[in-house]
């Protein structure tokens, strides 16, 4: 059985526990990425079972909980799974683990509905955020005799999509992301920003309530970003262990290529792409969708076994550290643990902030060795969500937005989004300052053209603004630019090891630095002696 540590066992056995006491059978309980949510809700299912009642466990990641040294196994828990082809209930068991698709198809036959409604006692949902489990709720009588409990570490929701109020009692909020970093649970980053492709114009996803994924990726298909995260990775983190998130398919294959063409052992990995099927009625609209997706499945077959392969063996392979980078697409945002990622690099934009937390906490495990972790932000997604650190208001509402009338987004001609007068990259170089859309490169009045914004920006001087606890700025500084003071006062916000302070110093040749810290805080010459030769066997 495994152990709880403080902060898991302060949520599960005291705050869900008050608010279940206090009546409430539908719970959301908050904690972030990193704090053992499968944990947790694999022990309170365990001790729900040893008390004679059913546990049914919603995720979208059954293999990996419920496969041989998963987190079921460890709690010595071997339940049924409900997926694709199994067709009958074994009432004999306790815990029952189903994906949230099968579920669906399931309730409609009678004898699944009845099995769930009358024998369940505790459904726990998995990243329950997410919009797939809303039938869940929808299903009439199904909720009527067993209490709910859903875990995620982001409870947002936007625009159209179901209040998470409408469908919870009641949200507990976990230990923050500050605290577990300060616990030593966590470890914290330093985000840098390398610049964005001019995101004006993108589509959305109404579904996903994100950039729409193609055409995203028409912004990123440029050689000189596809360069700038090799070469940034290549001066500042080399040789480190990588995930990179990528806008689709196509772009993860691209990117992986750049890497290994730079002698950077990596490795894509995404969902199957199959042939696409062929179109019933050939029409100048069908043969060109269907030549694009055509084009996709050959790019995607063509470098699959040489540059990918099974999923289990690719996280594997990573795991034991057999490549470097990881280049993945929505594969692994949630779920995927790998605490000795030292670099995770946001190739694409966002506006979600669930997806921003998932991604950058891939990094955020501790692990042997580890003082930090570093963020490449290709995206503006620092800019639009704020530090990984920050402390958030969460809540199960969300505002809800208003229809414009299907007004496009409008720009004043020569101005930037702050009304500053900027300079055109073509022959004419003011605006006319008559109102555009704003998806326009080049204006239809007087053919001002907007510069380009697809450079991948050297990232040494991009380090994100940090202030202290009076409010007071150091600036954006290098490294190698900072004092001393400078750099013990960066160390003690940010929370990093003190390992990181002197890897900082040794890289400036700075030994008698060292020294004299080690003279001014008592130690000995054992310790001091330790420290140095530690260095010179990392550098």
């Amino acid at each position: 059985m495994i152990n709880l540590f403080k902060h898991q066992e302060k949520l599960v056995n005291k705050r869900i526990k008050r608010a279940f006491k206090q009546g409430h059978r539908k719970i959301l309980v908050q904690s972030p990425t990193g704090s053992g949510k499968t944990i947790m809700f694999s022990y309170i299912s365990k001790k729900t079972s040893e008390r004679a009642k059913k546990v049914l466990i919603l995720t979208d990641r059954i293999e990996l909980l419920s496969q041989a040294g998963g987190t079921l196994s460890k709690f010595d828990m071997k339940p049924h799974l409900i997926k694709a082809g199994s067709k009958y209930i074994d009432k004999s068991k306790k815990v029952f683990v189903a994906m949230s698709q099968t579920l669906r198809n399931r309730l409609k036959d009678p004898v699944w509905f009845n099995f769930i409604r009358n024998n369940i006692n505790l459904i726990v949902i998995d990243e329950a955020h997410v919009q797939e489990f809303n039938h869940i709720f929808e299903t009439k009588g199904l909720l009527d005799k067993c209490r709910v409990l859903g875990f995620t570490a982001t409870p947002v929701r936007t625009g159209k999509m179901s209040q998470l109020g409408l469908q919870y009692d009641a949200l507990v909020n976990g230990t923050s992301i500050g605290k577990l970093i300060n616990g030593g649970y966590l470890v914290n980053c330093d985000i840098y920003d390398c610049g964005s492709p001019d995101l004006s114009g993108v589509q959305m996803n109404r579904a996903k309530g994100d950039y729409a994924e193609g055409s995203m990726f028409k912004k990123y298909d440029n050689a000189k970003l596809y360069k700038g995260l090799t070469k940034n990775y290549l001066k500042h983190t080399p040789g480190q262990k990588m995930i990179v998130f990528c806008c689709n398919v196509e772009h993860a294959i691209k990117t992986t290529l750049e890497l290994n063409k730079s002698n950077v052992k990596a490795k894509f990995i995404c969902a199957g792409k199959s042939a696409p099927k062929v179109p019933k009625k050939w029409t100048e609209t069908s043969k060109a969708i269907y030549d694009e997706k055509l084009r996709g499945f050959e790019i995607y077959n063509q470098h699959y076994y040489n540059l990918s392969g099974p999923r289990t063996k690719i996280f594997e392979d990573f795991n034991n550290n057999k490549f470097d980078v990881l280049v993945n697409v929505d594969i692994a945002t949630k779920g995927f643990d790998c605490p000795d990622i030292k670099v995770v690099a946001l190739y694409r934009a966002t506006t979600s902030l669930a997806l921003y937390l998932q991604m950058i906490g891939r990094g955020a495990r501790t692990a042997n060795d580890k003082t930090h972790f570093t963020v490449f932000d290709f995206g503006g997604n620092k800019s639009r969500f704020g530090g990984y650190d920050l402390d958030r208001d969460w809540s199960l509402w969300h505002e809800e937005s208003k229809s414009d009338g299907g007004a496009p987004p409008m720009k004043v001609c020569g101005l930037d989004s702050k009304e500053n007068e900027i300079k055109g990259s073509g022959s004419i170089k003011k605006g006319c300052n008559r109102i555009i859309l704003a998806s326009y490169k080049m204006c239809p009045f007087c053919a001002f053209k907007y510069p380009e914004k697809n450079k991948a920006k050297e990232i040494e001087l991009q380090l994100e603004e940090i202030v202290d606890e009076n409010g007071v700025s150091i600036k954006k500084k290098s490294f190698s630019e900072m004092s001393f003071s400078e750099l013990t006062q960066y160390r003690e916000i940010k929370k990093h090891h003190i390992r990181w302070l002197y890897r900082q110093l040794w890289s400036r040749n700075e030994a008698e630095t060292i020294k004299e810290y080690a003279l001014e805080y008592g130690w000995t010459s054992k310790r001091l002696y330790y420290v140095l030769n530690d260095l010179k066997e990392k550098t």
